[in-house]
C-alpha cells in the first residue's frame, strides 16, 4: 500500500512541474520595462524590468555593430521565486569609441523553455 501511496505522490509532484503559479504552460508575453544602456567611465550599465507575469529562466544579453547580427555575450540567471523584485542588471567594462553605435537586446528564456525577443536599444 504505500508504494501506491508513493507512486501517486510522485505523479502528483511530476504533473505539478508542468503548472506555474497556478497557470498551464501555455506561451505566455513577457513584459521588458526600463529597458536602458548607459556608459559612463569605460562602464557599460544595463538595466531592465519585468512584470513578473512569466517565470524567467534566465535572459540573454545580445549586441550588435549594425542592429542586425547580434552576439551573445551574458546570461543573467532569473530571480529566485520566493524573492519580490523582477529588476536585473548587467554590468561590465568597456571601451567605447564615441563614433561607433552599439546596440542591445534581450532573450528572454523562460522556465517553460519559451523564447522571446525584447526591443531593440541603442547606446
Amino acid at each position: 500500500m504505500n508504494t501506491i501511496k508513493h507512486i501517486l505522490y510522485i505523479s502528483i509532484l511530476v504533473l505539478s512541474c508542468y503548472k506555474s503559479n497556478g497557470q498551464d504552460n501555455k506561451s505566455q508575453q513577457i513584459n521588458i520595462t526600463n529597458f536602458t544602456a548607459h556608459e559612463k567611465d569605460n562602464k557599460l550599465s544595463i538595466n531592465w524590468e519585468t512584470d513578473g507575469k512569466v517565470s524567467t529562466n534566465y535572459f540573454k544579453v545580445q549586441c550588435s555593430e549594425d542592429g542586425q547580427a547580434f552576439k551573445t555575450v551574458a546570461f543573467v540567471l532569473g530571480h529566485d521565486p520566493r524573492e519580490t523584485g523582477d529588476r536585473y542588471q548587467y554590468v561590465a567594462k568597456v571601451k567605447t569609441d564615441n563614433n561607433n553605435h552599439v546596440y542591445f537586446r534581450l532573450l528572454h528564456i523562460a522556465t517553460n523553455g519559451d523564447e522571446q525577443l525584447s526591443k531593440i536599444i541603442e547606446l
